[in-house]
C-alpha cells in the first residue's frame, strides 16, 4: 500500500486542503474494509478498481467515478478491492463553492455520484490520471483543479480559511471565543459556520479535539491505552475522551487501536510527511 499526500499549489490552497494518491496492489484477500472517520469533505477519484462506502448503502463506484463524500461527523466503512488507485483532495468553503453545486449542510454524513451534485465536470478526469504514477498524478490534478476554479472565478473565502486554522490549530474552543477572534456576534458565527462548513462551531471544535489526539496516539504509539498527562489538555478525563471517541469512531479507543486499520493509518502516516511529499511534484 502507497499513500502520498500533499499540499496544493499555493494558488490552490484558499480552496483544496491536501492532494492524495493512493494505490493497493494484490493484497491476498478479496476486499480491504477500513474506517474513515470524521473530515472534511472530500472527492475520491477512483483510477483503478472498484471500492465503496456504506453511507450510500449498496452502491459500488468504478473506475470512472469521482465520489464526493460530504463533511462527516462520524465514521463511514470504506471497501476497496485490491488492486486499487484513488485519487483524490480535500475541500475548503471555496472550493466547495468552485465544485459542488449544492449547499454544503445538505451532504453532511452523504456519499454522491460527484455528478449528481457537480458545478464543475470532473468525469474526465479518471482518464487522465490513470496509470500515472503518485507524483505525476497529483501535479496533474493540481494543474487541473488550478486552472479550472481560475476559469470560474470562484473567490477565495480568507475568513473560512481563518476559522479552520484556528479550531484545528486548537487556538479556539468555544464559540465565543471564535467570535470574538472574527469580530461576529456568536449567532452570527453560528449561522457563517453552518453556511460554510454545514456544521456547527461547537461541533466542529470537538471534532478537531478529537482528530487532535488521535493524531497524537498515532504518532507515539498506536495505543489508547496510556496516552499520557497531555490528554486532559483536551479532555477533562479518559472517560470524557472515551465518549467523544465512540461518538465520532463508533467504538471505544481500546477497541479501535487493537483493530488493523491499513487505510487509516497509512493517512496519519502521510499527514506526518505532508510538507516533504509537497516536493514530490511540485513544478
Amino acid at each position: 500500500m502507497r499513500m502520498l499526500r500533499a499540499q496544493p499549489g499555493a494558488a490552490l490552497q484558499p480552496y483544496i486542503d491536501n492532494v492524495f494518491h493512493l494505490f493497493i496492489a494484490e493484497t491476498g484477500t478479496t476486499v480491504l474494509t477500513d474506517r474513515i472517520l470524521p473530515q472534511i469533505p472530500t472527492i475520491y477519484v477512483f483510477l483503478d478498481g472498484r471500492g465503496g462506502l456504506t453511507a450510500d448503502a449498496g452502491r459500488w463506484f468504478g473506475p470512472t467515478q469521482a465520489v464526493l463524500a460530504g463533511p462527516l461527523t462520524r465514521p463511514v466503512e470504506i471497501v476497496l478491492e485490491p488492486p486499487v488507485a484513488v485519487a483524490g483532495f480535500g475541500l475548503r468553503p471555496s472550493g466547495w463553492d468552485a465544485l459542488v453545486a449544492c449547499p454544503v449542510a445538505q451532504m453532511v454524513d452523504r456519499i454522491a455520484d460527484h455528478g449528481q451534485v457537480a458545478a464543475e465536470d470532473l468525469s474526465h478526469l479518471p482518464a487522465r490520471l490513470a496509470g500515472l504514477a503518485a507524483s505525476d498524478a497529483l501535479a496533474l490534478l493540481d494543474r487541473h483543479l488550478t486552472e479550472r476554479i481560475r476559469a470560474n472565478g470562484t473567490p477565495p473565502d480568507h475568513r473560512a480559511v481563518e476559522i479552520r486554522e484556528l479550531v484545528d490549530q486548537g487556538h479556539v474552543t468555544s464559540t465565543k471565543a471564535l467570535s470574538e477572534r472574527l469580530g461576529l456576534s456568536a449567532r452570527q458565527t453560528s449561522r457563517y459556520t453552518k453556511d460554510r462548513f454545514g456544521i456547527e462551531p461547537k461541533l466542529m471544535m470537538r471534532i478537531a479535539r478529537f482528530q487532535r489526539v488521535v493524531a497524537r496516539i498515532m504518532a507515539e504509539n498506536g495505543s489508547a491505552g496510556a496516552p499520557g498527562d497531555w490528554l486532559y489538555a483536551e479532555y477533562t478525563d479518559h472517560a470524557h475522551f472515551t465518549r467523544d471517541f465512540k461518538h465520532f469512531a463508533g467504538t471505544t479507543p481500546a477497541r479501535y487501536f487493537a483493530e488493523p486499520h491499513p487505510l487509516w493509518h497509512s493517512v496519519w502516516a502521510s499527514k506526518a510527511d505532508l510538507f516533504s511529499d509537497q516536493e514530490a511534484y511540485a513544478e
